[in-house]
């Protein structure tokens, strides 16, 4: 019962059923607030992979959403921080049709590159924030 009571506390609402289980969980804003004055702006790119690493997004501490999906027919992978490699190695495999999602507190504000073992596509979906 810890457990839920600190997600409970990191800004989400729970009601229970007869039975005691979660009968749906209500998100209550991100977890680190924003002031009214913010605003979060998402940028949408494809890119092309190759054989070679190649940088998808900059380092950015403003980045709060991330969504990659892989729009071409082979299998792209990921990297954050560090070179992406076809064999994997500190890599994230992103097969052909999949969709790699991440939103507020997990986050990577790293450098994200990408590689395939040919010509690949990926589109990314990237939400910052913007103090206005």
């Amino acid at each position: 019962m810890n457990r839920a009571k600190t997600s409970l506390q990191q800004g989400h609402q729970r009601s229970d059923n007869k039975r005691g289980f979660f009968k749906g969980i209500s998100p209550q804003g991100p977890a680190t607030p924003y002031s009214k004055d913010t605003t979060l702006n998402f940028t949408s790119t494809t890119f092309g992979t190759s054989p070679k690493p190649l940088p998808i997004l900059a380092a950015s501490t403003l980045r709060r959403y991330l969504l990659i999906q892989n729009v071409g027919d082979v299998t792209v992978f990921l990297g954050f921080g560090v070179k992406a490699s076809i064999n994997g190695n500190n890599s994230v495999e992103l097969p052909a049709g999949s969709v790699f999602s991440l939103d507020a507190g997990i986050v990577p504000n790293n450098e994200i590159n990408a590689v395939s073992a040919t010509a690949g596509r990926v589109s990314v979906i990237d939400g910052s924030v913007e103090q206005t």
